[in-house]
């Protein structure tokens, strides 16, 4: 066994606890790439967002148009084809 300060049955020898070397490998991550490759991430994912509204606003707008386009047509249509009628109901008195 090479850690004397732990036991098998996990009880802690304190006094030689000073002794052991904790390696926390620190050395091997670099803090603020993370960061910076989180920021970038969320950066993206905002604008991807912010696209996506963008985009939502300009289709709805454009099918409200191309709508609106259809029924001036079908009434225009219908006019000139005089299928529009008035018709009154008789009144039962």
């Amino acid at each position: 066994m090479g850690n004397t300060a732990v036991g098998c049955d996990f009880c802690v020898d304190v006094a030689s606890l000073f002794l052991v070397e904790v390696d926390f490998g620190f050395k091997d991550i670099d803090l603020l790439r993370s960061g910076f490759e989180l920021c970038t991430v969320l950066v993206f994912l905002l604008l991807l967002v912010a696209l996506l509204l963008l985009v939502f606003v300009f289709v709805k707008d454009l099918l409200v148009s191309v709508i609106k386009l259809l029924v001036k047509r079908e009434l225009l249509r219908a006019k000139i084809l005089n299928h529009v009628e008035q018709v009154s109901v008789p009144r039962n008195s």
